[in-house]
């Protein structure tokens, strides 16, 4: 991508982001931290409304034997290399969809049902290029 098109904008889909805030959080549980009931919800509409601050000072905030657990350093990590494709806010201001549901279901409704359809039966070589023309044409 960088090589084809270097000013595009790199976005974390949010529903990702959210798989992996709940990992983390259910290791933190079972680390042994006490969270509210509502912590994930609560994560997730700071995340899609602030952006990533809120997680990052609960993530400089845990303690040592927190950090230790491989669980927990591996969401931690991944969400650090991620920090600039969250600013879920900024995206949401300049219009980008923050999440691949309107891909996935055009994939689901379009190239799908064009490939599957009744009497669609493409050899392999022959479903690349219309596969390829349908991704960019979305």
């Amino acid at each position: 991508m960088d090589v084809h098109r270097p000013d595009a904008v790199r976005i974390l889909d949010f529903p990702h982001a959210a798989e992996h805030l709940s990992l983390l959080l259910q290791a933190l549980v079972q680390a042994g931290m006490r969270l509210p009931a509502d912590f994930l919800s609560r994560l997730l509409h700071h995340l899609k409304h602030q952006g990533p601050r809120a997680l990052f000072r609960l993530a400089n905030r845990l303690l040592a034997h927190l950090t230790e657990v491989e669980e927990v350093r591996e969401h931690l990590s991944y969400f650090r290399k991620r920090a600039t494709q969250m600013q879920y806010p900024q995206f949401r201001t300049q219009g980008w969809p923050i999440g691949s549901g309107s891909v996935e279901s055009a994939n689901k409704q379009v190239v799908q049902a064009r490939l599957k359809g009744a009497g669609m039966r493409f050899p392999t070589p022959q479903c690349q290029p219309h596969a390829h023309f349908a991704q960019w044409r979305l």
